[in-house]
């Protein structure tokens, strides 16, 4: 897995972290950001465990990308894709 290889929090619950990505998504709040496969493992299992939290971060994530329009929805992906 490379650096650039994300997830969009609105389709999906983890990603894998990525530059500067505090300025976009909070971790624990609108995703859940893994360092590697033994973290990302951890993380599955807890969430699992855990479905109310899991289902709270995911409806964050949801909200958060909802609140962009076409427009700025691009220009932030143009943004992250240069900064990685």
């Amino acid at each position: 897995m490379t650096k650039n290889k994300t997830s969009i929090p609105s389709t999906d619950f983890c990603a894998y972290g990525w530059k500067n990505q505090e300025k976009y998504f909070t971790d624990g709040k609108e995703c859940v950001i893994f360092n590697n496969i033994t973290d990302l493992n951890k993380k599955i299992e807890y969430y699992l465990k855990n479905p109310e939290q899991r289902e709270e971060i995911a409806n964050n994530g949801f909200k958060k990308v909802q609140c962009l329009n076409r427009n700025n929805w691009a220009e932030k992906i143009i943004q992250l894709s240069q900064e990685c």
